[in-house]
């Protein structure tokens, strides 16, 4: 990666306008579940794709019952599981997972993101490559992120100029391009990653797009992981993120 080089601004500007679309009505419905501890709330959100597709964006909202009125929201993106199973479970030990956050004030989004959980898979793994159904796939799922926050804009029980974002494992790689494509998120937690050492088309190169994140990032990560390697995939991730010290 120290090796490879970077593009000028305008170009990367056109490799940014791959996750653009028309700034249509959400047209999304929102309607509240039932939850299995009534301390906290359940809302399921819906509505159409910013590309053409026969599928919707869904996703869960959770929020703590004292917090109502205003939150600071999280924004998730999943591990690989979310490729290999085809249902989220929103419930009992997915809020005591997240309780901690919730009793602090925050509201957990959980989105549905294309080729995620139950939604149609064109991609059976996670690891990047140079095919055009792996560079497609990374652009819906931006696109995804980018209308899901457009969504979020506009909920007044959020403190929205706070919001942050949260992966772990794949949800750590992809935040390298999701985190530079959109400014409105403010802060990110992302536990493992770094850099993949898979080549994928250069137009996605997360090398390319982690310069231009300049956001306080806290990224825990270990140094005898066996798939993200400190030295290979971690280190340089730290050199290059656009982030100033």
């Amino acid at each position: 990666f120290r090796l490879e080089k970077d593009v000028s601004d305008e170009v990367f500007e056109v490799y940014k306008s791959q996750f653009d679309y028309p700034k249509t009505d959400l047209k999304v419905q929102v309607n509240k579940l039932e939850s299995p501890d009534k301390k906290y709330q359940i809302e399921k959100f819906e509505m159409p794709t910013p590309y053409k597709s026969v599928e919707k964006i869904y996703g869960y909202i959770i929020t703590s019952e004292r917090f109502l009125d205003m939150s600071k929201p999280i924004i998730e993106f999943p591990s690989a599981a979310a490729i290999f199973n085809n249902k989220l479970n929103v419930d009992e030990n997915m809020i005591k997972e997240k309780k901690y956050l919730l009793d602090e004030g925050y509201s957990i989004i959980i989105p549905v993101y294309h080729n995620t959980w139950g939604r149609k898979k064109i991609i059976r793994d996670w690891w990047p490559n140079e095919t055009e159904e792996y560079k497609n796939t990374i652009i819906k799922i931006g696109k995804d992120f980018k209308r899901i926050i457009d969504f979020l804009e506009t909920r007044n029980n959020l403190d929205f100029k706070k919001l942050s974002y949260y992966g772990y494992s794949w949800g750590s790689v992809t935040s390298n391009i999701l985190l530079a494509i959109e400014k409105r998120v403010k802060s990110a937690v992302i536990c493992v990653g770094g850099l993949m050492l898979q080549k994928s088309r250069k137009e996605i190169e997360s090398h390319l797009y982690i310069r231009r994140i300049k956001i306080p990032i806290l990224h825990i990560a270990g140094k005898l992981d066996g798939i993200f390697e400190f030295e290979e995939s971690f280190l340089p991730w730290n050199e290059l993120v656009g982030t100033p010290e």
